[in-house]
């Protein structure tokens, strides 16, 4: 179980490397990601924890405690 696990994990992988490696070969959105990459990341990040905190109950947790 944990073998097929671990490969489709590096299968993924690679394979969003290499969907990143084609996209960034496109002159346009290697500038868009250039100029902007840093706000996009910022903005994935932070999404992110937003929706963890908010599907494992975190966010409701706390309105409860402050309530």
């Amino acid at each position: 179980m944990q073998s097929a696990i671990l490969i489709t994990f590096f299968f993924m992988l690679s394979l969003f490397c290499y969907v990143g490696y084609l996209l960034i070969k496109i002159p346009k959105v290697a500038e868009i990601l250039e100029r902007y990459g840093m706000y996009i990341t910022a903005i994935v990040y932070i999404g992110l924890g937003l929706y963890i905190m908010f599907e494992s109950g975190t966010i409701q947790h706390i309105v409860k405690m402050l309530g």
